[in-house]
């Protein structure tokens, strides 16, 4: 974890989150504030499978193979909601344009991967020293297809 904000996924399904909840990075609602111990991530529910931790976002893999995310909002490349900036996102937001066939996510400092169960990666963020290996600096604000890196992806990790 790079924002000092922690998730902690539990073998019933549920999420806990505690540490800095500057810019909704806690999932909780609140936009900062320290949550000294764990406390229950209610609005994810108790079917996720995956939690990762970025620098300006956390995002959530559930069983169904949905992607949710949370934080850092006002450079809104982060987020991958196609929104250019803000708001922070203070509770998990699913990226309804990434569906439901994934199979692994990863957040980065200001960027994320995904890869699809069919072995694809999708990407977004900020798009500076090629870190979205698109061929060029451009930002993301939505997932777009890393079609570079063909179909035969078994795990990713951005950094």
């Amino acid at each position: 974890a790079h924002s000092q904000s922690n998730l902690i996924l539990k073998t019933d399904g549920t999420v806990f989150s505690f540490g800095n909840g500057q810019n909704g990075m806690l999932g909780n609602g609140e936009n900062g504030g320290l949550q000294n111990s764990p406390a229950h991530v209610t609005a994810l529910g108790s079917d996720n499978a995956l939690v990762d931790c970025g620098a300006q976002a956390n995002a959530v893999l559930k069983t169904d193979g949905t992607v949710f995310i949370f934080g850092y909002g006002y450079e809104g490349n982060m987020l991958g909601l196609d929104k250019i900036s803000g708001p922070n996102q203070l509770v998990p937001t699913q990226i309804t344009t990434l569906g439901s066939d994934n199979s692994f996510v990863d957040i980065g400092d200001w960027h994320c991967l995904v890869l699809k169960i069919e072995g694809t990666m999708f990407g977004w963020g900020k798009g500076d020293f090629h870190a979205l290996g698109l061929g060029s600096t451009d930002h993301q604000y939505s997932p777009v297809a890393l079609t570079a890196f063909g179909s035969d992806n078994a795990q990713c990790s951005a950094g």
